[in-house]
């Protein structure tokens, strides 16, 4: 049941990292890895390691979602998600470990 949280930082220095952490420049994993969340118009752009699912989350619960074989980018599009004032990523790989995304607030 490990997990890890990986930082974005400039380098592996302490103080570098305690700076990218109190800027929430990080996001937590079982083992698949969140190469890049962007967001465009109505579309969320995740690029990710190999897995099963690909995840869009919001306020009470409303969800969109793309399954397949190993993907490694997924277009999800966040109109799905109704007013939500946020969004979070989760991805699922064969194993059924995780990785998921801070709150992306919506503006």
């Amino acid at each position: 049941f490990g997990g890890w949280v990986m930082v974005k930082a400039e380098a592996n220095e302490p103080e570098l990292l305690l700076e990218a952490l109190k800027a929430g420049n990080y996001y937590s994993s079982q083992g698949p890895e969140l190469h890049g969340i962007s967001m465009e118009g109505d579309t969320v752009r995740v690029e990710t390691s190999a897995v099963a699912s690909v995840i869009l989350q919001g306020q009470c619960t409303p969800t969109s979602t793309a399954h397949g074989h190993s993907m490694t980018t997924a277009d999800l599009n966040v109109s799905a998600l109704g007013d939500s004032p946020w969004t979070r990523v989760t991805v699922v790989d064969h194993a059924g470990r995780r990785a998921w995304s801070n709150p992306i607030w919506r503006t």
